[in-house]
């Protein structure tokens, strides 16, 4: 008998006690933030990781095969890749070895003209992009040059020289820069490489333009 009432007791109380709590109020929705520099500090770019490269073709025109395998790759905000390149029509020993070179090995060549009429990048795998003046004057201080035939990724690709070394500004916002080669003994080395969003990858080189 005791039990029970202690119990319906227990249940009185219970009822009481919910009646004198405030009801239950839901959570506002929250509101999407209008502050652009709070937004973009919260905003995290997630880039998916370089696909590693490895092909071979022949060309059909020249007969001359082509191979391209990356041998490193890391994935930073501009991908640092080690591409090792052969050409069987190249016939020098270079840094891999006979015919192979690699990504870094781009360079600049031209005739010697001090009006600077033209000038070639070399591409690791021997390809040759081609640069005609474009700006008035007779000088290398004042000399822009510009590759338009052919539809590639270097078309509208600029070409001029900027006090100190040549830089290339590619089609895509990027940026390539070069050592000046003033004699014949000089090579017009790659030194720097940028992508449209600023990262920068630097080739530091000695005195006659071999990597460090």
């Amino acid at each position: 008998m005791i039990r029970r009432i202690l119990i319906a007791c227990l249940v009185v109380a219970a009822i009481q006690l919910a009646a004198r709590l405030p009801a239950h109020q839901p959570m506002p929705p929250t509101q999407p933030t209008t502050d652009p520099d709070l937004a973009a500090s919260m905003t995290v770019l997630v880039r998916p990781p370089y696909p590693p490269l490895h092909k071979g073709h022949v060309d059909i025109s020249t007969g001359l095969y082509f191979r391209e395998d990356d041998d490193l790759v890391i994935n930073t905000p501009f991908p640092i890749v080690l591409r090792r390149t052969y050409n069987s029509g190249d016939g020098h020993s270079r840094q891999f070895g006979i015919n192979t070179t690699h990504l870094g090995e781009w360079w600049l060549y031209g005739d010697g003209d001090p009006r600077v009429p033209w000038a070639d990048l070399i591409l690791e795998d021997g390809r040759q992009i081609h640069f005609t003046r474009i700006s008035p004057g007779n000088g290398q201080q004042d000399a822009v040059l510009r590759h338009d035939s052919t539809p590639s990724e270097f078309n509208g690709a600029l070409l001029s020289w900027d006090g100190s070394a040549w830089e290339m500004q590619l089609p895509d916002g990027g940026l390539a820069v070069f050592l000046d080669c003033p004699s014949k003994r000089d090579v017009c080395s790659l030194v720097e490489r940028r992508d449209p969003q600023g990262h920068r990858i630097a080739y530091v080189r000695d005195a006659w333009g071999k990597l460090l």
